[in-house]
């Protein structure tokens, strides 16, 4: 049995030649990044990388399947929260979250463009959005239930259209100008009721 410290050792391995390969990537793009790069900024041999993720396609791969917990918590967190408007505006915080890491939208056009040639990370973002998608429809659906939403809202349909906000937001980011903010009003006027003001967005009912 493999003693629990190497086992930590290796999800810290793990984890540092991700977040390396993310920052790689969202700067050189796919095409450009080498292992030995990742492996630099990791401070890991460039043997290593290959040892935990085997190929470039995997590691790129592993950087948003390891999204995937995260997309699950964020997804649970929402469904505690007893308000619809602050379930809404706290799944679109946490989806925007790293909208300010340098080389975002670099990362989010190539993952686009590495989704039409890898199937397997075709899967692993078609998951993601599942449980988005699928956490953004229930909370609207409880907010139109509720009188809190516009009851005109088709749940999933909105829903999409929420993650379209998002993923924009992503393609354009800009490291200087935070439209974070920005992207709450306009979810929020978006999914308003028409009965209710903008102060209401954030009274917790």
């Amino acid at each position: 049995m493999t003693p629990p410290s190497d086992l930590a050792r290796r999800a810290d391995r793990r984890a540092a030649i991700l977040e390396a390969a993310a920052l790689e990537f969202a700067v050189r793009g796919y095409d450009a990044t080498r292992a030995a790069d990742v492996a630099r900024r990791a401070g890991v041999a460039s043997g290593t990388v290959f040892y935990h993720f085997g190929d470039k396609a995997t590691l790129f791969r592993e950087v948003f399947a390891d999204d995937l917990p995260r997309a699950r918590g964020l997804a649970e967190e929402a469904r505690r929260l007893d308000d619809p408007v602050n379930a809404a505006l706290h799944l679109v915080d946490g989806l925007a979250a790293d909208v300010l890491v340098p080389g975002a939208p670099v990362l989010a056009a190539e993952l686009v463009r590495r989704v039409g040639v890898d199937p397997e990370l075709a899967r692993v973002v078609a998951e993601t959005d599942r449980i988005t998608r699928g956490a953004l429809a229930e909370t609207i659906e409880r907010g139109v239930r509720t009188g809190r939403f516009d009851p005109t809202l088709d749940p999933p349909t909105a829903a999409g259209l929420v993650l379209a906000m998002v993923d924009g937001l992503y393609l354009g980011a800009d490291p200087e100008h935070d439209l974070r903010p920005a992207l709450r009003r306009a979810v929020a006027a978006y999914l308003r009721s028409p009965d209710m003001t903008e102060e209401d967005d954030d009274r917790p009912t």
